[in-house]
């Protein structure tokens, strides 16, 4: 009863977040654990940055959302590899990611063969979510870079490299923000970047998603280990609102700059979430010109 009040406040707005993960796991200073067991502050920085973006599809109906981001992040100059996991709909779809760009599809080996989620926070998509850590985990491991998460319904603007080899030098982990109107942040795990000094904290992640997996989608958990353990905010940079902004931030790509500004927001990346559904997010994208399919 809990999940389908919380669901339904959710779509609406309202902020419900309730935790039951008050001091499961805080380490001595507070501080995100590397794989090695010391704190993420130091051990966190790559030698010597590089980065994958990756994608986790949540169905088919999603697909040519996610053909429009890969191509976005192509056409705005990013040039590392992107890998899709998860499941695609036919081989004709996979062919067409790859001349927009995709690099490596990894199928999951233990995803029911035409799996895929039919509407928000319905079964499969809450199961779908909670794979993210272990995809990102995976992606760390595979290729030793940082990993910069997203979700089929981010629209790239600018290459994403720049300002994520500047941040992940002072933070292992940054997560985008939901532009409410509370703190903590609540995080939106569409779009987040962890390098390979986070290994620990996903570690972490994937134990208490398995362990709580009928409480909700992995942001909704997510938040809710925020909320039980407030340290954790010292070590998780909230990528800029107006950099990085959401679908409640429509109006900022929307709207006319003012004739006395001296300058304009430099926007890396628009997610266009809080949108009912696959076709409203891409009727949003063309009215701004950023669908490309």
């Amino acid at each position: 009863m809990f999940q389908s009040i919380r669901g339904v406040l959710n779509r609406f707005g309202f902020d419900i977040r309730r935790t039951w993960f008050s001091h499961l796991w805080i380490n001595q200073a507070g501080e995100i654990s590397s794989a090695s067991g010391s704190d993420g502050a130091e051990k966190s920085k790559p030698s010597k940055y590089s980065s994958v973006l990756v994608y986790l599809n949540l169905g088919s109906g999603g697909e040519a959302l996610l053909n429009n981001s890969i191509q976005s992040a192509r056409e705005a100059g990013y040039d590392g590899e992107i890998w899709v996991f998860g499941n695609l709909s036919s081989e004709e779809t996979k062919q067409q990611l790859a001349v927009a760009g995709m690099t490596t599809f990894r199928p999951l080996s233990d995803w029911p063969a035409g799996a895929q989620s039919t509407r928000f926070a319905d079964e499969r998509f809450v199961e779908i979510t909670l794979r993210k850590w272990e995809v990102i985990r995976e992606s760390i491991l595979s290729t030793g870079k940082t990993v910069i998460f997203s979700d089929n319904d981010v629209v790239w603007l600018q290459d994403p490299d720049p300002y994520i080899k500047q941040a992940s030098a002072y933070f292992g982990v940054g997560i985008q923000s939901e532009s409410r109107d509370f703190f903590p942040p609540a995080y939106c795990l569409g779009l987040m970047y962890f390098t390979p000094g986070s290994v620990g904290f996903l570690d972490f992640l994937i134990s208490k998603s398995k362990l709580n997996s009928g409480r909700g989608t992995a942001q909704q958990l997510f938040n809710e280990i925020i909320q039980a353990n407030p340290q954790l905010v010292y070590t998780i940079w909230p990528l800029p609102e107006a950099v990085f902004p959401v679908g409640l931030s429509y109006p900022l790509l929307g709207g006319a700059q003012h004739e006395e500004a001296v300058h304009s927001v430099d926007i890396i990346a628009f997610h266009v979430n809080w949108f009912p559904s696959s076709d409203a997010k891409r009727r949003a994208l063309q009215s701004l010109g950023l669908w490309r399919v």
